[in-house]
Parts: structure tokens; C-alpha cells; sequence
């Protein structure tokens, strides 16, 4: 089994490792190390640094990688080049003919790689050296073989081309931006510097056209076929022993069609409709290895589906994991802030593999399972490794323990249980004097806050150590209640959101009435966090006095297609809603002291939201700061920027609370 870690927590850039003797006496190994390669110098394409962006990857290095099923080969890319290694010595083979690789994949036999290099998609043969097949893009606007935005961004899928099991067959993604809008990125601490072009889906404007290839490679000529594409978004595509499922939504993402591969063609299966929207990803759909579908059902609970059977857990489903014969390995919560990883055998026993009262995940392979789980009890993560469901290895980690200990208390506010965690300074003595309030927030669809993780509340304990009550809510929309919690926010990413957040925090109030000062509130979020410090400063200035609202969404207009039209319809037919959820109309009310930040090189959450906010205040003469970072995206991986955003974060809280 491999994977990458850093060699210090004071380092970002990542290294390969194995864990070996599973089922044994378990050792880790390092295979190869970044530096040795590379040198301390990492250099990125832009599409190489726009699918990092996507994936919220902050690290260096080799930060991925893709092995064959025995693990005796793998792959990755580091500065465009493409490194071929040798588990069991470390040998490493730079095949440097080639520029500006992503993403390469091994076949499941180790003998054959395919990768993009450029907008090319290249097939090459690992055991010979020579160029199997290659896909030329005929224009700077189409690349193979490479998720596209939406995708990546929004529908979980980061994953362009995919090998089948015998490793002679590809699928392969073609992707034509041409005819999407442009947008302009551009540094104004560099004006001598041309500005970027990025093609941007705005809510109602052209997506990508994505269509894919079928590449058959068993001939002795490899022969390539177009697939049709049958409706707007290409959302998953699982290939295993039981077939090539491709799953598509339709733009109002209401409708999922799911069709296998035969012979070239795509024969459809099943299709499944939802009045609100239909959640994509997480696993869902699949096929087992006879070739029936599976799926999630959705009452009350989400549920697995395995062809017309509906699996008996009781428990509300999050991911599926994996199916074989012997069961099938799931998450799911038991509390908005617990998600557990279980199994439910062939036999119908339920069995938890997480330990208890964590946030946790999986994957699993065979008889291996590795489990990585956050919990309340441990300030950091923990990985961990069972074989045939009993734990043999925990994996070293080389993170450095927080400086603080995170001491929080869940709570289930109002009548709707509305999910919240408190937390106080670490030398608060409960009712010796009332602090004022931080809302940390999010609240966003598909995100949750409210977690057992110690880990992610690291940041939220040093500013209650400041003098502060950090307060973390959950509002509807989130995960982990029910499909209705979820889709509460359909058509109203608004009122629901600051409601949920308004009746919690009053209910917090009447439980630490000696605690927390209601008359001294303040918020601060990132991204939808963003957008809903900036709205409840707007809509409720009598509960929050101070509102700090980094990269907000302030238009839904300017937003991207796939996530904004899921909640609020294609703004053509759904004006109202577009106009009820924005923050520009409401300019002219803003009554409180409001901190905008936005970086200038965000290309997901573009930095033109925060600037009509701006000027939307400035013409109703609304005092207000803004504070633009220079080459900064939506992500703030850099250090100083990050640490010395939350010294300033701390002193406006400090002067207006």
C-alpha cells in the first residue's frame, strides 16, 4: 500500500512511501523522496496549478501517484515531467521527452501509461519506451483526458480518463472550451503583466462541451470511437469488473441517466429524477461485478440500493466505499458531527470499522481497509490500516501538535436540532464574566462544520484564547441530518441559511446567559462563509455588530452554472430567487462595521464579487473596508498570508466588539 507524507511538519513538499508486510508485521518505507529528483525547485503549468486549485491541494512535490495492482510500478508528475519508479528499489526513470504532464495512470498490469501532456492525451508503452497512441488537440481551447472546471469544482469528479480492469481500453474526456465565456484575470501589482484568460461558466452562460473518447488498444492497430453524449454534465464514470458506467445530468441536475458500454455505444440503464436536485459523487452510482446497478435512495434517510434491493443499515448514508461479495463498506452519520465507517456483510451483520464517537473516512481494497479519522479525543489525524477488518497499523504521522487543546461542546439547538459547537478559552471559568461572541461559519449546501475533528478547530481555539466565545453552526442545507435538511435551501440560499444561524445563536444565549454577551456578536466566514458574514451584517444588524467576509459570493449571477443553478435555477426562468439570495440590492441597509477580503488571482470566486460589493456600498455611502490580496486564488496556502490574516482578523474584532 503506498502513500504520500511530508518529511516534517515544518515542509510542504510530499514524498512516496509504501507500507509493507500488511498482513504481517507491517513497516513503512520511503521509495522516493521529491528532492532527490527535483532539487527544491517545483515548477507548474497553469493547468496543472488550475487542477490543484480544484482540488484544494496546498502541497509539493509528489502529491500524487498511480501504482498497478501489484505495486511493484508507479507513476506521477512533478514539475510537467513524468517519473516512472520501482517500488522495491527506488529506481527512477524520468521520461523528460515529455512537457507539461497531468495526471499520469498506469493500466492495472503496470504496462502501459496514459497521461495529458499539453492538451495531448498520450498512451505509452512502460515495458518497450515507445509512444502507443496519442490525441491531438487541433486547438488551445480542447484538451484530453483532464476533468473539466465544472466537473472538478462541482461535481466531485477530478478525473478525466480511466483504464478498464484488463488495462487494454480507455475512456477518455474530451473537453472543448471554446465556446464559454471569458473572464480576465489579471495582477494590478504587475501592470506591465498581461492579464489571464479564463473560460468561467457563469450561472446561465455556455459550459464546456465534454464528450468521450473510447479508446480500444487490444488490436494490433488501437482504434478511437466517439461516444454521444447524452445530456449536459458528464457527472462519473466507474469502470470495474462489471462493466463501464457513465452517469450525466441534465443542466437542472433533477435528472441522472446512467448507461454501461457496449460495443462503442452506451446502452442506458437506469434513470433517477428528484424535483429539488439529485447529490452526485460520493461513490454513487456503481456496479457490482454481476453487473447490477448501485445506487442511493432517499426517504427520510439515505439509503443503499443494490438492483432492487435496499440495504437494511437504518443508518442515514453518506458514501459507498466498496461492494464485493463479502458486503459492502459504507459511511454514515449517527449525529450531524459523527460519520462512522461501517460494513454490512452478505449476512446482514452491521459492523462499525471507525472507532467510536469520529469523523472518519475510507478506502478499502480486498481485505484491506484504511481508515482516516478525526476525532474530539486526538488533536491531530489519525490513518490506520485493518486487514480482514482488524487493525495491524496505525501510520506515523509527522504533523506537529496544535499549541492549543481544543475543548468544545456540541450542542442540538430549537426544535429543528439545529447542530452547533461552542468553544471557550481554554482559561474560561464557566459564568465568571460574559464574552463577546465570533459566529465562524460556512453553512454552504454540501459542506459541515459542525464535526468531531479537533484538528480543524485549532484555528477557532486560538482565537477564543484571544478573549472570545467561538461559536460553529450548521444551518440547512449542510449534510448529515436528512435529504430534506438538505434541500431546505432550494430556491432561497438566503433566508433559511441566516434564519438557522439567528435561532441557534439565540438559543446559545439562554444556555450560557452568563457566558456569551449577546449584545457583542461578530462573524467571519470564507467563500459561502463569506457571503453569509457579509448578509447577516446586512439583513441582521441587530444580532451581529461586526461581520469579516473573505472571497464572498455577493451575485449568484457571477457564480459558476453547475453549483449556483442546482440551488436556484437557471436565472432566466428563476429571477427572483437570483435577486432574493444577492447581496447587492442589500447594500444600502449595511449598518455595521464590514471587513471584505478577497484575493485577486481567485479564479472560482472571482474577485469582480467582492469589488461590485464595494461599489454597490460606496454609491449608497455605506462605509465599509476592503482588503485585496495580490496573487492570492481562492485557496490562501501561503503562510505569512494565512497567519497574518488571522492577527488582523483578531484586532477588527478587537476594535468593534
Amino acid at each position: 500500500m503506498g502513500f504520500v507524507r511530508s518529511a516534517s511538519s515544518a515542509s510542504p513538499t510530499l514524498d512516496m512511501w509504501v507500507i509493507e508486510d500488511i498482513d504481517g508485521e507491517p513497516t513503512e518505507r520511503c521509495v522516493v523522496r521529491a528532492t532527490d529528483l527535483l532539487g527544491d525547485s517545483e515548477h507548474l503549468s497553469p493547468a496543472e496549478r488550475a487542477r490543484r486549485e480544484r482540488l484544494r491541494e496546498a502541497g509539493a512535490g509528489i502529491t500524487a501517484f498511480s501504482a498497478d495492482d501489484s505495486m511493484t510500478l508507479v507513476t506521477f508528475a512533478m514539475s510537467g515531467q513524468l517519473w516512472l519508479v520501482e517500488v522495491t528499489t527506488g529506481s527512477a526513470t524520468c521520461l523528460d521527452q515529455y512537457e507539461a504532464v497531468i495526471d499520469p495512470r498506469l493500466n492495472p498490469q503496470g504496462s502501459l501509461v496514459a497521461f495529458t501532456s499539453g492538451n495531448d492525451f498520450v498512451v505509452v508503452d512502460v515495458i518497450e519506451g515507445n509512444e502507443m497512441y496519442r490525441l491531438v488537440s487541433d486547438s488551445e481551447h480542447v484538451t484530453y483526458g483532464l476533468a473539466d472546471f465544472v466537473a472538478a469544482e462541482e461535481l466531485s469528479r477530478h478525473r478525466g480518463h480511466w483504464w478498464s480492469p484488463q488495462g487494454d481500453e480507455l475512456l477518455i474526456q474530451r473537453t472543448d472550451n471554446s465556446s464559454m465565456d471569458i473572464r480576465w484575470i489579471a495582477d494590478p501589482t504587475f501592470p506591465e503583466a498581461a492579464a489571464r484568460e479564463h473560460r468561467y461558466p457563469s450561472a446561465g452562460t455556455t459550459n464546456p462541451r465534454v464528450s468521450l473518447i473510447h479508446l480500444d488498444l487490444a488490436a494490433n492497430t488501437p482504434t478511437a470511437s466517439d461516444l454521444d453524449s447524452p445530456d449536459e454534465y458528464l457527472a462519473q464514470v466507474a469502470w470495474n469488473s462489471g462493466g463501464a458506467l457513465i452517469t450525466y445530468l441534465n443542466r437542472q441536475q433533477t435528472q441522472e441517466t446512467s448507461y454501461v458500454l457496449r460495443e462503442n455505444s452506451l446502452e442506458l440503464i437506469h434513470t433517477k429524477t428528484d424535483s429539488s436536485w439529485i447529490d452526485c459523487g460520493f461513490g454513487f452510482p456503481s456496479l457490482t461485478r454481476d453487473g447490477r446497478l448501485i445506487n442511493s435512495v432517499e426517504s427520510d434517510i439515505r439509503c443503499i440500493a443494490i438492483g432492487e434491493e435496499i440495504l437494511d443499515c437504518q443508518l442515514h448514508v453518506e458514501s459507498l466505499i466498496s461492494h464485493n461479495d463479502s458486503g459492502t463498506t459504507f459511511t454514515a452519520y449517527t449525529q450531524p458531527w459523527f460519520r462512522g465507517v461501517y460494513h454490512l456483510s452478505a449476512e446482514g451483520v452491521l459492523s462499525e470499522l471507525s472507532e467510536l464517537e469520529s469523523y472518519a473516512t475510507a478506502l478499502q481494497s480486498g481485505d484491506i481497509t484504511v481508515i482516516s479519522q478525526h476525532s474530539m479525543r486526538q488533536p491531530l489525524l489519525e490513518t490506520y490500516i485493518l486487514f480482514k477488518q482488524k487493525k495491524v497499523h496505525t501510520v506515523r504521522s509527522h504533523a506537529a501538535q496544535p499549541p492549543v487543546a481544543v475543548k468544545g461542546t456540541f450542542h442540538s439547538l430549537t426544535d429543528s436540532d439545529i447542530p452547533a459547537l461552542v468553544i471557550f478559552p481554554e482559561d474560561h471559568r464557566p459564568g465568571s464574566h460574559k464574552l463577546p461572541v465570533i459566529a465562524a461559519i460556512y453553512g454552504g449546501p454540501h459542506h459541515s462544520e459542525v464535526i468531531a475533528a479537533a484538528q480543524t478547530f485549532a484555528t477557532d481555539q486560538w482565537l477564543a484564547n484571544q478573549g472570545f466565545a467561538v461559536v460553529v453552526i450548521d444551518n440547512r442545507g449542510t449534510p448529515g441530518k436528512s435529504p430534506a435538511w438538505e434541500r431546505a435551501v432550494h430556491g432561497n440560499l438566503a433566508d433559511p441559511v441566516l434564519e438557522d444561524q439567528v435561532a441557534a445563536m439565540n438559543a446559545l444565549f439562554e444556555i450560557y446567559p452568563d457566558d456569551l454577551d449577546a449584545e457583542r456578536v461578530g462573524i467571519h466566514g470564507w467563500s459561502f462563509g463569506g457571503y453569509l458574514s457579509a448578509l447577516a451584517v446586512l439583513d441582521r444588524p441587530d444580532v451581529y455588530k461586526a461581520g469579516w467576509a473573505g472571497a464572498p459570493v455577493t451575485d449568484w449571477r457571477l457564480y459558476d452554472t453547475a453549483y449556483t443553478e442546482r440551488y436556484l435555477g437557471h436565472p432566466e426562468n428563476h429571477e427572483a430567487a437570483y435577486e432574493r439570495s444577492s447581496l447587492i440590492p442589500r447594500a444600502a441597509k449595511l449598518a455595521r462595521p464590514l471587513m471584505l477580503i478577497h484575493g485577486l488571482a481567485d479564479d472560482n470566486v472571482l474577485a469582480a464579487h467582492s469589488l461590485q460589493l464595494s461599489g454597490a456600498l460606496l454609491a449608497a455611502g455605506k462605509s465599509h473596508s476592503f482588503l485585496p490580496l495580490a496573487g492570492v486564488s481562492h485557496m490562501t496556502p501561503q503562510e505569512k498570508v494565512s497567519s497574518n490574516l488571522l492577527l488582523l482578523m483578531r484586532d477588527f474584532f478587537y476594535k468593534n466588539l
